[in-house]
Order: structure tokens, then sequence, then C-alpha cells
């Protein structure tokens, strides 16, 4: 599932990247067009699905996401995509943070975003480790995300596993929601208003011509280039 407000030109991004790169048995855009309707899309999507991914519209797919070792994905481990060794920097913290020995960890011993499971960014779950959890109730990603990360202690999983190199960026142009805080792009050009002006006159993001050659965190700005349609 991926969450989506008012960022077409991102989705856009995203939905091409993902029929590109992931192999994903079906895909269904949240786009919270009001609380209630979050939430109770959301539970829906968890309740009818075995595993689940979740991403925001401002994740792109660089490269074919590679499958965990079938012995670590049959004990239920968390599976990242937007993690790997080349991931040394925190984007949310703006540090840079120790990698885990290999590519399945303990995420309760790990630094960083790799002791960090529960995030809606390109990270594939069973639904059966999350459904216990949200005793709460939520009407956006930020808040979701916020409320299930507070109750990683009671997150049954104890394992993560990655690809040697991330496949999956999230691109912070801008923000939609105001309760996060994390760090994001202080150009004007790539407001969300200022990229929906952009789509309405047919422009999209041109993944091909961006450089994804230096990925160094799970969160990263990427210069933009457009193609126009």
């Amino acid at each position: 599932m991926v969450f989506t407000k008012d960022r077409p030109l991102q989705l856009d991004a995203f939905l091409r990247s993902a029929e590109r790169y992931a192999p994903y048995e079906s895909m269904e855009v949240n786009r919270h067009m009001t609380p209630a309707l979050f939430e109770e899309q959301t539970r829906t999507f968890l309740a009818k699905h075995e595993r689940v991914v979740f991403h925001t519209d401002d994740d792109v797919f660089f490269q074919l996401a590679v499958l965990p070792p079938v012995e670590v994905e049959n004990e239920g481990a968390v599976w990242s995509l937007r993690l790997g060794f080349n991931t040394r920097f925190q984007h949310t913290t703006q540090r840079a943070q120790e990698l885990p020995p290999g590519n399945v960890w303990r995420w309760r011993e790990a630094d960083g975003d790799f002791g960090y499971p529960l995030t809606l960014n390109a990270t594939v779950y069973r639904s059966a480790d999350l459904l216990p959890l949200l005793d709460f109730h939520f009407d956006n990603p930020t808040s979701l995300e916020s409320q299930l990360a507070a109750k990683a202690h009671e997150f049954a999983p104890e394992w993560m596993t990655a690809p040697i190199h991330s496949c999956c960026v999230s691109i912070p142009y801008n923000r939609v929601t105001t309760g996060s805080q994390n760090p994001i792009s202080d150009d004007p050009r790539w407001t969300a208003p200022a990229l929906k002006e952009l789509w309405d006159a047919g422009y999209r993001l041109d993944i091909d011509k961006m450089d994804f050659s230096n990925v160094i965190g799970a969160h990263q700005v990427i210069e933009p280039k457009f193609y126009r349609v």
C-alpha cells in the first residue's frame, strides 16, 4: 500500500518505479481523503493480506528489489528494501549510523535505521505481527508510524534483513503533514504546490535520468530531472 496526499507527481514516479523494480503481487493506493477512511482502508488492507509492505509517495525504487533468503523469510524477519550496506547515514538525525555485522541482524541491538523496524517506507511485514499493535486510532501516515514506533517493545520479530545494497529511497522534497519534523529539502522549487504545478503542466519525474549512484541513506534528496508528456 502506498500512502499519498496531494503529490501526484511523486506518486506517479513511485508507481512507475515499483512497476519496474518491485516484485509485488498487487498494489493499493490510500489517498487518505478523510482520517476515518485512512484508518479503515489501512486496517482492511492488513486484514486481507498475509504479507504487506507500506510506502509513502516520495519513495522511488532505483534498482530491482532483492528477495530475502527463504529461511529468514520463513522465520518472519522484517524485510527492508530501503536499507543495505550503503545506507550509512541516518537522515532523520543527520548523523552517520553504524552498519550491522551482516545483512541479517537483531534490530534491538542495531543502530539508527537498522534498529527501527516499524516504518512505512519499503519494509515488508507479516500482517499478523502488525495487527496486535494497532490498538490505537490513527488518521495519517505520520501518526500511524509514530504510534507503531512507540510500541516497538511489543513487536514480535527479532530479526531484520536487507539486500547488500538498498533498492528504494525516500526523496524528501517536501512534506504534506504537520506532524512530521523530519528534514526536507529547502529548495522552494520542490514544495508540494510547486511540483503540483509542474504536474498540471505535463511534467513527470524522469527517474531514468536521476542520479542514484550515491544513495547513502533510507531518505535522501536526489536532484530531480523531468520530462514532459
